[in-house]
């Protein structure tokens, strides 16, 4: 928990610094209000505009209040369909 803090203070991950997926990863991970998200499954496509090919997307599967991240369109699948 210490290690976490600390990289969570001293982490610069910003578009300019970290790949815009690892951001959003990080607020999903440690910041995002686990209690204001729906309790149906959802599911939320992200559009990195300044990036081109297999990372310029992001999904964000959110089902029963927990969110779930993939990188690829694989992986949003295999989230999507193994709950």
């Amino acid at each position: 928990m210490a290690l976490q803090r600390w990289g969570s203070h001293w982490a610069e991950l910003t578009p300019e610094r970290a790949h815009p997926g690892v951001v959003l990863w990080m607020w999903v991970t440690f910041y995002l209000d686990h209690d204001r998200l729906p309790r149906r499954r959802v599911l939320i496509r992200f559009d990195y505009p300044t990036l081109s090919g297999p990372g310029s997307r992001g999904w964000l599967l959110i089902e029963r209040g927990t969110p779930r991240f993939a990188r690829n369109t694989r992986a949003a699948r295999s989230i999507w369909w193994s709950w």
